[in-house]
């Protein structure tokens, strides 16, 4: 099905009306709900300005700002139900999504490849790495749109560090201050160039590691770009002490993330320059599923 402004504007006028059915007397599930509304809103454009940058055509970057759309809705229940936004100690979050998605009917106008698409990015955007065995189409979109969630996750992480009271705590409850080492899984997680598994996390600096290591799940030159110029990384490593594995660690992420930024553009061997040639002559919808 051709993809329209008219069908997206539909689509956001759902989310709001849902959205908007979720309000309780409790104060945190209220800034529970507010925050995840803004978030999904934002994720969806920044999805789009992603999407724009790569020169996806019309069809594609709406069916990514959908998937931007509708990626956390199952977060309003899951907070709801459970007051918390911790899957392992409530639902998985994605699943659920996808769920609420099915029974409402939400996509029927997209036709059958489209919604399976938005299904299964909804399901696997939460999940620490990308589906094996699915095909191009759906590890691009679902790719992208973990790329836009990380993007605004790490503004809503900086306004917690500036003390802004609408986010909340900086880091998970139960761990100690950032004033000291980090966990000895953490640092082998960062030396390797992987993410850290959220169970290691015992302290604040290993929550900011944590964060760090995000960079090393980043898919696309763009969501690079805008990490390095909005200075996400540069603003977590204020807060780490001054050790110097960690600062090897976060120096390994920075070069890292100045790599994939510069993928887009010079830099590129005889062969990246011939391999970057023959994708170029291709069509925009070849090209989408091969970034």
């Amino acid at each position: 099905m051709q993809l329209n402004k008219i069908l997206m504007k539909e689509l956001i006028q759902w989310f709001l009306n849902y959205a908007s059915m979720f309000t309780s007397p409790e104060p945190e599930k209220e800034k529970m709900f507010a925050v995840k509304k803004e978030h999904s809103m934002i994720v969806c454009h920044e999805i789009g300005q992603l999407g724009q940058e790569m020169h996806l055509d019309q069809d594609a970057i709406i069916l990514a700002r959908i998937m931007g759309l509708f990626h956390d809705v199952g977060r309003f229940e899951q907070a709801k139900r459970f007051g918390t936004f911790k899957d392992s100690c409530s639902l998985d979050h994605g699943e659920l999504g996808e769920q609420i998605l099915r029974e409402n009917q939400v996509i029927n106008k997209l036709d059958h490849v489209q919604r399976e698409l938005v299904f299964k990015a909804v399901r696997y955007h939460n999940r620490k790495m990308l589906p094996s065995g699915e095909d191009r189409a759906c590890l691009f979109y679902t790719s992208l749109l973990r790329d836009a969630d990380k993007l605004d996750i790490y503004r809503v992480i900086r306004n917690k560090l500036t003390g802004d009271p609408h986010f909340g705590a900086v880091s998970p409850s139960g761990v100690a201050p950032c004033n000291g080492g980090c966990s000895k899984k953490v640092l082998e997680s960062l030396e390797k160039g992987s993410i850290v598994d959220y169970e290691d996390i015992k302290s604040a600096t290993d929550y900011r590691l944590f964060l760090v290591s995000w960079v090393y799940d980043i898919k696309h030159p763009p969501t690079a770009k805008r990490l390095k110029e909005r200075r996400y990384i540069a603003q977590l490593q204020q807060g780490l002490p001054g050790i110097p594995q960690i600062n090897q660690a976060v120096c390994n992420a920075l070069e890292f993330l100045e790599k994939k930024a510069s993928g887009e553009n010079g830099g590129l061997s005889l062969a990246g320059r011939r391999k970057r040639a023959a994708w170029e002559s291709k069509s925009h919808h070849e090209q989408q599923f091969e970034e």
